[in-house]
């Protein structure tokens, strides 16, 4: 998803209604999705190794969603 795609759907109600909340009223998955268009839209040489690790995360949750095993497994199998 471009960053801009993924930015107009934070901005729907459906997207702040679900999820864990990190304490502040903000879903932790909200977070994290503006925290990754923050990410991609930042030149691929200046990414810090704080900024790889939510990318890593977001692979690893991708790729168990699809194959349908635990995060953790997905990111151990990538490496």
């Amino acid at each position: 998803m471009a960053p801009k795609e993924q930015e107009d759907w934070l901005a729907t109600d459906d997207s702040k209604r679900v999820g864990a909340d990190s304490g502040d009223g903000e879903s932790v998955g909200h977070k994290s999705g503006l925290r990754i268009v923050e990410i991609k839209r930042t030149n691929k040489d200046d990414i810090t190794d704080d900024q790889w690790d939510p990318m890593a995360t977001v692979v690893g949750y991708t790729l168990s969603r699809l194959s349908g095993g635990s995060p953790a497994l997905a990111l151990r199998r990538l490496r």
